[in-house]
Formats: structure tokens, sequence, C-alpha cells
């Protein structure tokens, strides 16, 4: 039973906490990982563009993309299809979801744990209510 216990905590763990967020925020759009798929672009002027379906036109020094405009107090300004000159960001800013296998062993780790704490079974009963052996016999 112990250990049924102990493997569906350390499941339970892994499954939900083996996820991180890797944030890269550059100047440099060469830095940008193109494949990721949302892109935020921060602009002198304050406003922000979140964008997926995104793509970079070097040659044109352009970035188009489908997403919201937002202005610098973050209230939404417009939503649908952007295109705008690279010239205007300040800052690039890519989001990915990433798998964290420290994480992911600190579950396993725990769930073990679990599973070696001594269980009730080692303990003695004294008027009805469970103690730890070494409180049975004072």
């Amino acid at each position: 039973m112990r250990l049924q216990l102990a493997s569906v905590v350390g499941l339970t763990l892994v499954l939900s906490c083996v996820h991180r967020l890797e944030r890269a925020v550059t100047a440099d759009l060469t830095t940008v990982d193109h494949k990721a798929r949302y892109l935020k672009a921060h602009m002198r002027n304050g406003d922000l563009y979140v964008l997926s379906e995104w793509h970079a036109d070097e040659p044109r020094h352009r970035i188009t993309g489908r997403g919201e405009q937002l202005g610098a107090d973050r209230a939404v300004i417009r939503s649908g299809t952007h295109e705008f000159a690279m010239t205007d960001v300040a800052l690039y800013e890519t989001n990915e979801v990433a798998l964290s296998p420290s994480i992911a062993a600190m579950a396993v780790v725990t769930g073990m744990s679990i599973a070696l704490i001594p269980s009730r079974s080692s303990e003695h009963q004294v008027r009805g209510v469970a103690t730890p052996s070494r409180w049975a016999n004072a």
C-alpha cells in the first residue's frame, strides 16, 4: 500500500512539474529563436506586439504576424495581422515551455522518500492513539 501511494505521488509530481518557461530577451533579431511559437516585440514608443504565426523578412527589415498590439498601458489597441519595421523594435522576447529534468528528478526522490518512511504497522497503539514505538514503553 505504501509503495503504491509513493508511486502515485511520484508520478503525479513528475507529470505536473516537469515543465519550465524559458524566456529569451534580446535587442538583436538574429539571436531570436525563429522557431518560437510566439514573439513579443517591445516597441521604442512603449507599445507591445504579441504575435503568433510571425515571420521576419530580413531583406525588407519588416516583421509580420497575427496577434495583438498593446499600448504602453497594455490595453489592447488592435487585434489581427500586423506589420512593422525592425528599426522600431527596442527588444524581442520569446517564451518557450521546456522540459525540466531536475524537477522530474526531485519528484522521483520525493516519491521514493515517501516509500521509505516507516508505516503505521511499526507503531504501537497506546489508549487508541497511534504513537511512535519509542514512546510506547515510556
